[in-house]
Order: structure tokens, then sequence, then C-alpha cells
């Protein structure tokens, strides 16, 4: 048997090898980004997918690591559709500023999938409830308390506003408040959102102390529901299901951003 150390050596050189040829790739996927840029076309042929594919795998000498091998293909095709999503994103001409927003009720997960989207996709995350508290220097809960719900909307109209006109290729998790004014719901009807959907039994299960509205009896969650269903789709592009992991709700994003 080959010498344990040896065959990591191999697998060090081969390596090398395969990150010189990946970096390679992405500088042609870029490239073939801003050629799709220039021509209006969009990010994901799935057809020519396929046909790539098909025809890597018959490269293959040894048919029992094609699973493998298939699965190697799908993940470089999809960090490439990430590097020209970003390239679109990036251009000054970005549609809604290369911006995602996320919407749902308290719990349903925003920031935690806002942050991991924005990691998977190379993007800026921010969260308007943290927005608001360094603009104020306070936290939303003593907003609330000391100034009253009236004052935090109004902050919130103009953080919302803010975001969606100043930053760029940013995913941004929203408050779960946000769609009850009809103003917020004008200008997130100009972007791109995707509603976070989360079942209710699920969400009673986090923390609830930190949520203003929520704290003192979070069973008041189910009248939020009633009241912003309607709006949440109102204003979104998608329904994202978030009930298994973020991981999970992330990839189904990022399937939506291929349509």
């Amino acid at each position: 048997m080959e010498d344990l150390n040896a065959l990591r050596s191999r697998l060090d050189e081969l390596d090398r090898t395969l990150i010189g040829v990946f970096e390679e790739r992405c500088r042609i996927a870029e490239k073939v980004g801003r050629y799709k840029l220039e021509n209006g076309m969009k990010v994901k042929d799935a057809a020519r997918e396929q046909e790539v594919i098909e025809k890597r795998l018959s490269y293959l000498s040894d048919p029992s690591f094609l699973p493998e091998t298939e699965d190697f293909l799908q993940e470089v095709l999809l960090q490439s559709r990430r590097i020209q999503r970003k390239l679109l994103r990036e251009n000054e001409d970005a549609p809604k500023n290369g911006n995602y927003f996320l919407v749902g009720l308290p719990g349903s997960g925003k920031t935690s999938v806002g942050r991991a989207l924005a990691g998977a996709e190379g993007m800026a995350f921010l969260d308007t409830d943290e927005y608001i508290e360094k603009k104020e220097n306070l936290p939303v809960g003593e907003i609330f308390s000391r100034k009253g719900e009236a004052y935090f909307r109004n902050a919130e109209t103009a953080a919302l506003r803010e975001i969606s006109e100043n930053e760029k290729n940013t995913v941004v998790a929203t408050g779960g408040g946000i769609v009850e004014r009809a103003e917020n719901r004008r200008i997130l009807g100009g972007l791109h959102v995707f509603y976070l959907y989360r079942p209710i039994r699920k969400i009673l299960q986090c923390r609830m102390a930190d949520r203003p509205l929520l704290a003192e009896n979070p069973q008041k969650i189910y009248d939020l529901d009633r009241k912003r269903r309607a709006f949440y789709r109102e204003v979104a592009d998608y329904k994202v299901h978030n009930t298994e992991s973020i991981a999970s709700a992330v990839s189904q994003i990022r399937k939506f951003l291929d349509e």
C-alpha cells in the first residue's frame, strides 16, 4: 500500500492544479457574464447547462465516480451563475439596485436566511432594525417603550426608503411589521422581494423576549399573521418556505434567482 504522506502530497499537487484551472474558469465565467449583460441575456440557460454536464460526464474514465462528478459539475455551474449574477447586480443600471429584500413574520428567519444568502451570493447584508438602532442609538425595544410605535414606524419607513435608494448589491432583512404601512408597500412593490414563510408553531419555539409586540404575549403572533399575511403576498415576488434548514431556504431563493 502506498505511503499515506505520499498520497496526501499527490492530493496537494492535484488541488493546486485544480485551483488554478478553477480560477481560470471563473475569469471566463466573468467574460460570459459581461456578454450576457451587454446582450440582455438571462444568467441561467437550463438546456445549455444540461448539455454541458452530459458532455463533461462523457470525459469520465471511471463510471463509479459518476454521481460525485455530476455533483461537482452542478456546483461548478452554480458558482459560475453566482459570478454572473454578481456582475449583473453590480452594474450601475442593475434593476432595483441589485438588492434583495426579505419580508415575513417575526421569527420567520429573515436575518439568519438573509445573512446566509448574502454570504452565498457574495453580497452585503443589512437588517432594517439594526439600521434604525444605529441611527437612533437605541435598541428597538427601547425605541418602542420610550418613543412609541408610531415613532418607530416613521423611522422604519425612512430606513426602507434610504436603503432602497442608496444601497447596492445588498440583501435586506426587514422588520415583520413593515408591510402594514401602505407607503412601505408601495416602496417594496418596486423592489425584488421574497416572502419568508415559517409555520407559527415553529416560530413560537423561538425566543420572543426581544420582540416588542410579542414579548408579553407570544400568542399575539396569530393576530399579526392574520393582519399581515395578505400584505406579504402583495409585495413579494416569491414565497420561500423556511420549514427545514437555513441552507434549504437559501437554495430555494437561488433557484428563483435562476429563473
